[in-house]
C-alpha cells in the first residue's frame, strides 16, 4: 500500500487547522492520514486531511489565506508569488485544490 505524501517547500505549520493550495485536482477528495515531507524528501510528520475544495485560484476569498501553513502565503499576493515559483506558467484562472489538514506531529522546527 503506497502512502499519500504531501510535499512542502516551506514546512511551517499553524497549530490546528492548516491549508495548502495545490495546482489541479490530484488532491481533491484525498482525505485521512497522509505523510508530510519537505520538497527534498525529508520526513516532517503525519497529518490528517480534513477536507478539500476545488476552485479557480482567483475565486479564493481573501480570509481563507489566513489558514495557509506558510506565513509568507497568507495573502493573495504572497501565495500567488509562491505558486508562480513552484508551477511553471501558473495563472490566476487555474483550477486549484485547497487541502485542509492538521499536523499530528512535526519533527524538527515547523510550528508557526
Amino acid at each position: 500500500m503506497s502512502k499519500n505524501i504531501l510535499k512542502f517547500h516551506h514546512p511551517i505549520f499553524l497549530n490546528g487547522l492548516n491549508m495548502t493550495i495545490r495546482r489541479g485536482t490530484k488532491w481533491d477528495g484525498n482525505l485521512g492520514l497522509i505523510w508530510a515531507e519537505t520538497d527534498t524528501g525529508t520526513y516532517i510528520g503525519p497529518a490528517n486531511v480534513k477536507f478539500t475544495q476545488v476552485m479557480k485560484f482567483d475565486e479564493i476569498e481573501a480570509h481563507i489565506h489566513n489558514f495557509n501553513h506558510d506565513p509568507d502565503c497568507r495573502t493573495r499576493k504572497g501565495i500567488f508569488k509562491e505558486l508562480c515559483e513552484l508551477y511553471e506558467a501558473f495563472d490566476v484562472k487555474e483550477i486549484v485544490t485547497l487541502v485542509w489538514f492538521e499536523m499530528l506531529e512535526v519533527s524538527g522546527e515547523g510550528r508557526d
